[in-house]
């Protein structure tokens, strides 16, 4: 479950949306909520949002089902904050804060 959390958590959406948009600007500045607004837009940028919240209950609601428990989950959900802050599809290279991600895990452990 930890490193299905890794993956699923690394996924870059908002590095993902900005290439396709305006592929010069994801090497030269960070990836921040403003960077992909004015890449994307305002519609962009809630999608992006929602996939990072998604990615973060997703990963929690998988491992509480096959886990059993929400305390056993907790450590997935760590994970997944830790790996959308520091993504391995990006070489572990500083990504996002992690704030839509660790609403979705605790959405996740909520639910």
């Amino acid at each position: 479950m930890l490193a299905l959390a890794m993956l699923l958590g690394s996924i870059p959406f908002g590095h993902i949306a900005v290439r396709l948009r305006a592929p010069g600007r994801a090497r030269d500045e960070g990836i921040g909520v403003e960077t992909i607004r004015r890449a994307v837009g305002w519609p962009g940028l809630a999608l992006v949002v929602a996939l990072n919240v998604a990615k973060g209950f997703v990963t929690v609601w998988l491992a509480k089902g096959a886990l059993g428990s929400v305390w056993l989950a907790c450590p997935v959900g760590a994970v997944a904050i830790a790996s959308h802050c520091f993504p391995y599809w990006l070489m572990f290279r500083r990504s996002g804060n992690g704030g839509s991600v660790a609403l979705g895990v605790v959405l996740g452990l909520l639910l």
